[in-house]
């Protein structure tokens, strides 16, 4: 997260921008882009404070786990 403000007080946010990593193993696109839209317009009251103020750009990129731990999970558990 990077944030611009305002040179004079009160010194609000002016720009905020959001890059969102997330880790996974086959992580679904659509799913985090729709997390992402419900934190930005329904849930996240401190999102919906600055952006009275401030221009909210938000970006994500998905990691691709190459190891699926799930799988590993289970062969441990049944030896």
């Amino acid at each position: 997260m990077e944030a611009d403000q305002a040179e004079r007080p009160p010194q609000v946010f002016t720009k905020v921008r959001i890059h969102h990593v997330v880790t996974g193993f086959e992580v679904d696109p659509q799913a985090v882009a729709e997390a992402i839209r419900l934190s930005e317009e329904k849930y996240c009251s401190v999102g919906a404070m600055v952006k009275q103020t401030a221009s909210i750009e938000t970006t994500s990129e998905i990691v691709e786990e190459t190891f699926d731990c799930t799988q590993a999970a289970s062969v441990a558990a049944h030896g």
